[in-house]
């Protein structure tokens, strides 16, 4: 965890997806671990990060 960033319960609400460059499989799990909603490596798919985004915000839409 970042001290530039303190991680909050305010934050822990918003999904992020990791956007990177390192596909190694232990970068994957560490980002997960961290609390990442998903990991999408370098180069990439902009259909397929956008169809992420709407899965996301659609299982958010069914929660509230």
């Amino acid at each position: 965890r970042s001290t530039l960033f303190p991680y909050t319960t305010l934050f822990r609400s918003i999904p992020v997806i990791a956007l990177t460059a390192q596909a190694m499989q232990e970068d994957i799990d560490k980002a997960m671990n961290y609390g990442f909603k998903d990991y999408i490596t370098k180069p990439f798919d902009v259909r397929g990060f956008l169809e992420k985004i709407n899965t996301i915000i659609d299982e958010g839409d069914a929660k509230n």
